[in-house]
């Protein structure tokens, strides 16, 4: 006995006659359907390329077979979720297979006690959390937004193709299900966006892949893979992606930094401030500048020595110790900003001599000179150490005062008296040589 009504079939061949052939195409071939030589019966009572297009997909079916059955019935369910398909004809589709005595819910019909599974509880292979993960969410919808909506206006696969990208984040793309078929997820973002592109980055990003509400690791795991190396080769892109990325993140409490090296290349991957990661990942970066500081007069004095009695690069006053500090920040530091705006002090503005702005840190460059004195220095770190307090991206100040000349007599001293790790920000005073 056939498991599905003659008036059924026809009723859907019908429907299907009113779109196009790529649309019935994708229906079937999604759910595993081919096509056969349909009879010259079926073929005499029908005109038009659509309905034979559906005669032969039917001729390939054995409508007593359970299996094929099903795989019908996940045609007509692949047909629910496809927004070209009119409301009022989906309730009728659902109201004439319930009453056909098939079982019904949602957007999934099945033969009674088959036990396909739907595509909402179909479960996600892999390491990686699940596409619609319920874990939870820090990062707000409107920096998601402000993320993808920024993505969907680049080419994110970069140098890869789309599925060489996307396998980045999901290693286990050909057998995760696709949330609008049966298909594989590879399969229908290759017959979408490649043999029948009518996905756009829009669609893919929030209706394919959800990542408006996955879980935090799934969303930066996939900022990651926009900035990785085998993506974007051009090391200017991926700063300005970073540096957006941080931007937009940092509210809400996450950062991308360096997690590995790979050829001399950077790979990122998303820590958390206040966690374990963030702990030691801002005090590793102080450290890193107390060490370039403390070395800086090493550094001066091998440039005025050098080879063959070539002219000495000379440092003489404070904007050549500020060229050489960015110099010697720029390997370790991937979003360092020179000159930036200070808040506003006493009816002013001040400058930043840098903010480096992923870990928070701005850093004030002083040189001694004969004219400074040693408490008119210390007057004005006070000062600026007020003003740094109200910088919406500082929560570390670090002042590094070049003393070549040794005009501070207890650097030590002035050290300590300068420098505390309470309060609203870290405070570090770096007096070098001493």
């Amino acid at each position: 006995m056939e498991l599905v009504s003659i008036a059924l079939r026809h009723s859907f061949r019908e429907f299907c006659s009113s779109i196009v052939l790529r649309q019935i195409d994708d229906m079937f071939l999604s759910c595993g359907i081919g096509r056969s030589k349909a009879s010259a019966e079926a073929l005499a009572r029908i005109s038009g390329e659509r309905r034979t297009r559906m005669e032969e997909y039917y001729a390939s079916l054995d409508w007593t077979d359970p299996a094929d059955v099903q795989k019908f019935l996940n045609v007509v369910s692949y047909a629910l979720l496809q927004e070209y398909v009119p409301q009022n004809y989906k309730e009728r589709l659902r109201q004439m297979y319930s009453d056909a005595g098939f079982s019904v819910e949602g957007n999934t019909i099945m033969l009674a006690d088959y036990g396909m599974p739907s595509v909402a509880s179909t479960p996600v292979s892999g390491d990686l959390p699940e596409i619609s993960s319920s874990a939870e969410q820090r990062i707000s919808a409107i920096t998601r937004r402000d993320i993808l909506d920024k993505l969907c206006t680049l080419t994110i696969e970069g140098r890869l193709s789309l599925i060489e990208f996307l396998k980045l984040t999901w290693p286990d793309l050909d057998s995760m299900p696709s949330p609008v078929s049966y298909a594989s997820l590879k399969d229908d973002i290759v017959r979408h966006t490649i043999n029948f592109p009518d996905w756009d980055y829009d669609f893919l990003l929030y209706r394919v892949l959800e990542l408006h509400e996955c879980s935090d690791e799934l969303f930066t795991a996939f900022l990651a893979s926009c900035i990785h190396p085998l993506a974007r080769p051009n090391k200017k892109e991926i700063a300005e992606l970073l540096a957006f990325f941080n931007e937009s993140l940092q509210p809400d409490g996450y950062v991308l930094k360096v997690a590995s090296v790979q050829s001399a290349r950077a790979i990122y991957r998303a820590y958390m401030f206040g966690t374990n990661d963030e702990e030691y990942i801002v005090p590793r970066a102080i450290e890193m500048i107390e060490q370039l500081a403390r070395n800086f007069h090493l550094v001066v004095r091998k440039l005025s020595q050098r080879h063959d009695n070539r002219p000495a690069l000379l440092i003489q006053d404070e904007y050549d110790v500020q060229d050489l500090f960015y110099a010697l920040l720029t390997p370790f530091f991937d979003d360092i900003r020179p000159e930036e705006v200070a808040p506003s002090y006493g009816g002013g503005h001040g400058r930043i001599d840098f903010l480096i702005r992923t870990e928070q840190i701005v850093i004030e460059i002083k040189k001694t000179r004969p004219s400074l004195k040693v408490k008119d220095l210390r007057d004005q770190l006070i000062v600026d150490k007020d003003i740094y307090r109200t910088h919406p991206h500082c929560r570390t100040f670090i002042a590094f005062i070049y003393d070549p000349d040794g005009y501070i007599d207890n650097a030590v001293g002035f050290e300590r008296d300068l420098s505390n790790a309470q309060g609203d920000i870290r405070v570090k005073v770096i007096v070098a040589p001493r």
